[in-house]
């Protein structure tokens, strides 16, 4: 929690935890909107988040609680190096991109140390679900989705609007659970449930729920889809 308060000062997030852990979130100097349900329940704290911000009209910043850090390649003595920049700075860049486009939705692609970073957004493909800019919609997370509900989310965009804007310029690093680790050493939101068991239940509901898209479970943590061509697929505009 720290790290990310720290980036965003002066800015005070409001945390949107289990109703059971409200208390220690504000013992620990949080402010706190609790939600009704029991772990894993993702998806109804986003969405919460989403139904509070849009109903003010807002741009509404949604973000995983285990961010570490976020960093940008610069030119430095002749050669690309990383430099941290705030996280203030990263959503400030998110919002202005977002409000210039007619999507509904930013994200930051997923980093790839062997391509340059670049300052233009495109406005299709998937990017990092644990942050997030929205303009307000009708979209909201899948609550049948305890994994990979982000991904999902980022599919309805496409569909519904024709893609959305995904920045190329930061790596934003959150802790993410080792995959060379047996599933059951993962201490995260999902501690005691993320399994292969319902890596597959969830692969077999997308499949049902995207036919157009082909889903395969490839292990804990790991990504499900490859080869998706994501400017195609918001293209087609399915769904809309």
């Amino acid at each position: 929690m720290k790290p990310m308060l720290k980036s965003l000062s002066p800015l005070t997030p409001t945390w949107y935890v289990p109703a059971d852990q409200a208390e220690d979130y504000e013992t620990a100097g949080a402010k706190v909107r609790a939600v009704d349900g029991v772990m894993p329940m993702a998806t109804r704290q986003l969405n919460a988040a989403l139904d509070d911000g849009f109903s003010e009209g807002r741009i509404v910043i949604t973000m995983d609680d285990d961010y570490v850090s976020s960093s940008q390649q610069r030119r430095k003595d002749g050669r690309l190096v990383l430099e941290q920049v705030s996280l203030l700075d990263v959503i400030r860049t998110m919002v202005v991109k977002l409000d210039d486009s007619d999507f509904l939705l930013a994200v930051n692609a997923h980093w790839n140390p062997n391509v340059r970073n670049r300052n233009r957004p495109v406005d299709w493909g998937i990017g990092i679900g644990g942050l997030m800019a929205h303009k307000p919609s009708g979209l909201r997370f899948d609550n049948e989705l305890d994994e990979t509900y982000d991904l999902d989310f980022q599919i309805q965009h496409h569909l519904a609007f024709g893609g959305l804007v995904r920045l190329r310029k930061y790596l934003i690093d959150f802790h993410c659970f080792d995959t060379s680790k047996p599933a059951e050493d993962y201490e995260g939101g999902f501690a005691g449930y993320r399994n292969d068991e319902t890596g597959a239940k969830t692969v077999d509901y997308l499949n049902l729920k995207y036919p157009m898209l082909k889903f395969e479970y490839f292990g804990v943590n790991q990504s499900c889809i490859e080869g998706t061509d994501w400017r195609a697929l918001a293209q087609k505009k399915w769904g809309k």
